[in-house]
């Protein structure tokens, strides 16, 4: 992805939430999708990504968030910072692939 697309998608998602992410947008180099990990403990990610890279997202990445978000599925804008943690801690069982399942 181009510097200029990767600027494009951080703009895109700060119209399409109304969230700046907290930190920069990078790229994975080994697995080459675009993520982005902010200060809410959650990954937003790119649309139409396949079942098989979101598993290797939570495999390589899963002791780093809470829960995972498409972009535009981010609750950030439209939910409260305790709402949100609050789901999170009441959220059954594991935080594994099964809960994150959006296909």
């Amino acid at each position: 992805m181009s510097a200029e697309n990767f600027d494009r998608l951080l703009f895109e998602t700060l119209l399409e939430t109304g969230v700046m992410l907290d930190r920069p947008l990078h790229l994975h180099e080994a697995l080459s999708y675009p993520f982005a990990l902010c200060e809410r403990r959650c990954y937003c990610l790119t649309e139409g990504l396949t079942q098989e890279i979101v598993r290797e997202i939570v495999e390589s990445h899963g002791l780093e968030f809470d829960t995972l978000y498409y972009l535009g599925d981010c609750p950030a804008a439209r939910t409260s910072h305790a709402e949100l943690e609050a789901a999170i801690k009441l959220s059954p069982g594991d935080k594994g692939i099964e809960m994150l399942n959006f296909y």
